[in-house]
């Protein structure tokens, strides 16, 4: 009986729900705002620095994370689509790029001015790529995120590298004119000309 009263005495007080949720808010929010993983506030390391800073506290789990990044990206949606209805004109710009672990990435930008003639460019989709990415996939998709937020018909310009599978995909869009990136064609330009990126070939 004596050392059950001396275990319970020696447990940490819980916190309150109200101040548990307050720094759950916060942990997710750090990691959105820095790219951590979602489970980084229940690993060892972190557990043991949150036991000496915030007795109590066990931080976010990966379950409450998702939740809450779920409410997020909807709330995020619904607010997109809100401040597309007022807008009559739309140019896009897609960018496909892959990374240093070799993994794809799309990413659809909307550029326009609203009603008080205010420019503003936002993201409106972000998207990991698996497989060979043929234009057909790629057209599809973005059609699908443009149809989301009902503004295919009010999309007057789309702008990408000269990628064969980017191109082919923007170009085939049911509306909007394809222009191809001017940056992009001069980084081509500069590093064909000078032969830049080129690694020469090993002689024997």
């Amino acid at each position: 009986q004596l050392e059950q009263r001396n275990n319970r005495q020696g447990k940490t007080k819980a916190i309150l729900p109200s101040i548990k949720k307050t720094f759950d808010a916060a942990a997710i929010q750090c990691i959105v705002d820095d790219g951590h993983a979602f489970g980084i506030f229940r690993r060892p390391g972190m557990q043991q620095f949150l036991t000496t800073l915030v007795p109590g506290y066990k931080g976010p789990s990966r379950k409450t994370v998702r939740k809450h990044l779920e409410k997020l990206y909807q709330q995020y949606r619904s607010s997109l689509h809100e401040t597309f209805k007022s807008i009559t004109s739309i140019a896009l710009t897609i960018d496909l790029w892959l990374n240093t672990r070799r993994r794809y990435f799309m990413v659809i930008t909307a550029h326009f001015y609203d009603e008080h003639m205010k420019y503003t460019s936002i993201i409106i989709s972000f998207r990991r790529f698996n497989g060979r990415h043929f234009s057909y996939r790629l057209n599809a998709f973005i059609i699908k995120e443009i149809e989301k937020l009902d503004i295919q018909s009010k999309i007057v310009a789309v702008t990408t590298d000269s990628g064969s599978d980017i191109k082919a995909a923007a170009s085939k869009l049911v509306s909007g004119t394809w222009y191809s990136c001017d940056a992009h064609n001069i980084n081509l330009t500069v590093a064909t000309g000078l032969g830049l990126w080129n690694l020469p070939k090993s002689t024997k």
